[in-house]
């Protein structure tokens, strides 16, 4: 879905101390956006790419379900970018 290198860039992380995290960041982005578009994306686009970008981006900073005093929502954008890969099942 995306690489450690763009998850990297876009975290401007430099170091390589944290590669194991983020490797699960991108799994479960990954499988939060299949499971949420029930599709499998074998070359996802570049929205569902963004998507998978702000969702990594979101858990790295929040890495607590609520920090005390906050309460921070997923980023809206992440749904929107998502919402034309979604397939109707019914």
């Amino acid at each position: 879905m995306v690489t450690l290198q763009q998850v990297k860039d876009h975290l401007r992380i430099v170091d390589d101390a944290e590669d194991a995290y983020l490797a699960h960041l991108i799994e479960t982005a990954r499988s939060v956006i299949e499971n949420d578009c029930k599709r499998i994306f074998e070359d996802p686009p570049a929205p569902v790419q963004h998507a998978a970008l702000l969702l990594i981006g979101h858990w790295y900073a929040h890495r607590e379900e609520v920090a005390p005093g906050t309460m921070v929502e997923i980023p809206v954008a992440a749904r929107h970018l998502l919402s034309p890969y979604r397939r109707l099942v019914g």
